[in-house]
């Protein structure tokens, strides 16, 4: 695995995002499309490039952000920049609520802002991993339904 992944939940939990964003950007727009899955995954891990140079502000940061999504865009238009934007966006969005927060702001500020209400493979961090595993599950299914449906003429 990618030298960034280590075993803790809240990576698990990082994928899982990216995997049900996609899900659900896939059941809302009638289109299963694995570029779009692969980035998704690739973006809602992306921001822990930074573990060992200014962690949780380097890359987990609002300016990043705004480049994700205008790069996306340029390169695969508005519907990949809304999946990618979105999966590195839930990245920051998690991070955001355990006790080392992000720097939202940086490189203008180096405060960290965070929520304390997940601990880095906690209970709460667990919970959230099998409720998006499962509602990803869900959505797939409920996708697949209607793609065979229409397949049987039913």
């Amino acid at each position: 695995m990618l030298f960034f992944l280590n075993n803790t939940v809240m990576k698990k939990t990082h994928l899982v995002a990216g995997i049900f964003l996609w899900a659900l950007f896939s059941y809302l727009t009638k289109s299963l499309d694995v570029l779009f899955l692969a980035a998704a995954v690739l973006a809602s891990i992306a921001p822990d490039l930074d573990l060992r140079i200014k962690h949780r502000a380097l890359l987990h940061n609002i300016f990043v952000l705004a480049v994700v999504a205008a790069g996306s865009w340029f390169l695969q238009g508005l519907y990949f920049a809304i999946i990618v934007s979105s999966a590195y966006f839930s990245h920051i969005l998690l991070d955001s609520l355990t006790k080392a927060g992000v720097a939202v702001l940086f490189p203008l500020s180096s405060k960290r802002y965070g929520l304390r209400l997940v601990r880095n493979g906690g209970l709460a961090d667990k919970s959230l991993c099998v409720l998006l595993t499962l509602s990803s599950v869900v959505l797939l299914l409920q996708y697949s339904k209607e793609i065979l449906s229409q397949f049987l003429g039913l």
